[in-house]
């Protein structure tokens, strides 16, 4: 089975300026998820993208959409919904100066493969580091601690004894407390 994710650009290898825009969707790889979030595998990732000739290579330009699931870190109830993250990237002709370094400072620059694009690592960097580590539902904050009976404030004249002597300070007048704590100064 052909790779759903290599794209063919030999209308636009060393033709810098020529443009061209796709889209595709492709099913998702398996291990697509980070924490409790992912994207379930084989599920469609619908990518807009725009391939560009430069000096160096193809310039991937891509917005994808996606549908994520997971549990809330909260309440692990299940939780879905769709994102969207955009991502650009260079994919080096294998004798440009670019494939010869391989480091853009952000990482390793991609190599074009016989004049095909191989756009799975980038979508995969670009889905995972959008994803939430622990995502959170809408629960309402009630809702997420109510296990068992509630707690009840203590009255306030169920003072604890260990703290009773600390409640006649606050009881004293601001004068008194404030000369008492001058002459301990001195």
């Amino acid at each position: 089975m052909a790779n759903p994710y290599l794209i063919n650009v030999h209308d636009l290898v060393g033709k810098p300026g020529a443009m061209r825009s796709l889209q595709v969707t492709v099913p998702a790889e398996a291990d697509l998820g980070v924490g409790l979030a992912r994207v379930a595998e084989g599920s469609p990732i619908e990518a807009d993208l725009r391939l560009e000739s430069v000096h160096e290579g193809i310039l991937v330009t891509a917005t994808i959409d996606f549908a994520v699931v997971g549990e809330s870190s909260r309440t692990l109830e299940p939780l879905s919904w769709r994102d969207e993250v955009e991502f650009r990237d260079l994919f080096a002709y294998p004798d440009s100066e670019a494939a010869l370094t391989r480091d853009d400072g952000d990482g390793e620059i991609q190599v074009l493969q016989n004049e095909h694009v191989d756009l799975s690592q980038s979508i995969r960097d670009a889905i995972v580091l959008n994803l939430p580590l622990k995502p959170v539902g809408d629960e309402p904050a009630a809702e997420i601690y109510s296990i068992g009976d509630p707690i009840e404030p203590a009255v306030a004249d169920e003072i604890d004894p260990r703290w009773a002597d600390l409640g006649k300070l606050a009881q004293l007048p601001n004068d008194a407390s404030s000369s008492r704590a001058d002459s301990e100064k001195e």
